[in-house]
């Protein structure tokens, strides 16, 4: 949970940055969401798997309890690895990436809420 806070913050920092730098918010973004899901696997004693897919770890994590089974990752998971290379592909809006940012506190809240005396 440590790890996905810093990732969390480093997010805000570079949204908060003049100019904005968007794309690598999203990959601190995708980073935050994927340590957050894989702490409540482990803390549920579930199977990590070796994969940056978010929607794959909501599923994992669905099985444990369904309120991760309606969450919605939008492009978030392709921000694990296109971020850090020039591609060609469209950077995310200022209205997305606000959208990833609440994305994750609702997924850090679920987590604290669920595994609370156990992280």
């Amino acid at each position: 949970m440590d790890k996905a806070n810093a990732d969390f913050r480093a997010a805000e920092i570079l949204i908060e940055a003049d100019p904005l730098i968007l794309d690598i918010a999203c990959f601190h973004l995708h980073q935050a969401v994927e340590k957050y899901l894989k702490s409540f696997l482990v803390a549920n004693n579930l199977q990590v798997h070796f994969t940056h897919d978010l929607e794959f770890l909501g599923q994992q994590c669905g099985i444990e309890d369904a309120v991760f089974n309606d969450l919605d990752f939008g492009r978030l998971t392709m921000f694990a690895v296109r971020a850090r290379y020039p591609h060609d592909y469209d950077s995310p809006s200022a209205d997305e990436v606000r959208g990833y940012v609440v994305l994750a506190e609702y997924i850090r809240e679920i987590i604290y809420n669920k595994t609370s005396g156990i992280l």
